[in-house]
């Protein structure tokens, strides 16, 4: 199978962040977060209508976050972006990884130790997103 699927989650990056520990000494997941990895789940769901869940061969990802242009930056900072700067800003890469990969387990692979290659990246876009491409490797 060498098939990609490719979809887009609008809104601000988000990363996974850690659990937290409640009153009673469990650890729980914030709501935020488990409502964003729902709604990455629900674009994947539309764009590859489940096919790929029970796929189990190895996986190519690649993630590029979009983040938005400040409105208080300066003419320079502007051309800058302009010219190729990137955000040097949270969420850390690694953790808006692993929201994507957990929210994709048994949607598009049947677990995320399956991505044997992942490319991340962080840009400025006029509207924020995070752009997703999923690539089935023979």
């Amino acid at each position: 199978m060498s098939d990609s699927i490719r979809f887009s989650i609008p809104g601000p990056p988000m990363g996974k962040g850690q659990t937290r520990l409640s009153k009673g000494g469990f650890d729980f997941t914030p709501e935020h977060i488990l409502d964003y990895e729902n709604r990455v789940k629900n674009v994947c769901i539309e764009k590859c209508q489940q096919r790929q869940a029970n796929y189990g061969g190895q996986v190519a990802v690649d993630i590029t976050a979009f983040y938005a242009i400040p409105s208080s930056c300066s003419e320079k900072k502007q051309a800058e972006i302009r010219n190729g700067a990137r955000p040097v800003k949270k969420p850390d890469l690694d953790n808006i990884a692993k929201i994507i990969l957990d929210a994709l387990n048994h949607v598009a692979w049947q677990d995320d130790k399956q991505v044997v290659c992942m490319v991340l990246t962080k840009k400025y876009a006029a509207v924020p997103c995070v752009s997703v491409g999923v690539h089935y490797l023979e």
